[in-house]
């Protein structure tokens, strides 16, 4: 990821900190629906997301729905990135397309989980 990515990730986490804030005091499902759109011609790959694999989820938080589960090693299509619950100290969701043969799973994984921390383009 080059700096400038970084480097604008890290300004709308910045911006956002503080109406961060005011949405955690509500309930998490609140927050689950999210735009998107496929901005983003990069691929990554799920790790560090032990023997169950990464949850996907309706939205950018950890109380959203959960779609399914990605294991480690697999790839997934990027198309956006958004702030959501913070994971391990990373606070950024990227929207993704995983398929495993059986059709097209789409849905938000914390960039925690990818190898290169995720989409490099804002939803």
């Amino acid at each position: 990821m080059s700096t400038r990515t970084l480097a604008a990730k890290a300004a709308l986490i910045l911006a956002t900190a503080t109406s961060a804030v005011a949405v955690a005091a509500g309930p998490a499902s609140a927050n689950c629906a999210h735009p998107h759109s496929d901005k983003d011609p990069g691929f990554e790959s799920v790790t560090g997301a032990g023997s169950t694999g990464v949850a996907m989820r309706a939205g950018p938080h950890i109380g959203c729905d959960l779609i399914r589960r990605i294991p480690n090693g697999h790839m997934m299509d990027m198309h956006c990135y958004t702030v959501g619950e913070t994971v391990f100290g990373v606070s950024t969701w990227s929207f993704v397309r995983y398929n495993n043969g059986g059709g097209d799973w789409f849905g938000w994984v914390s960039d925690y989980y990818l190898t290169n921390r995720g989409s490099t383009r804002l939803c």
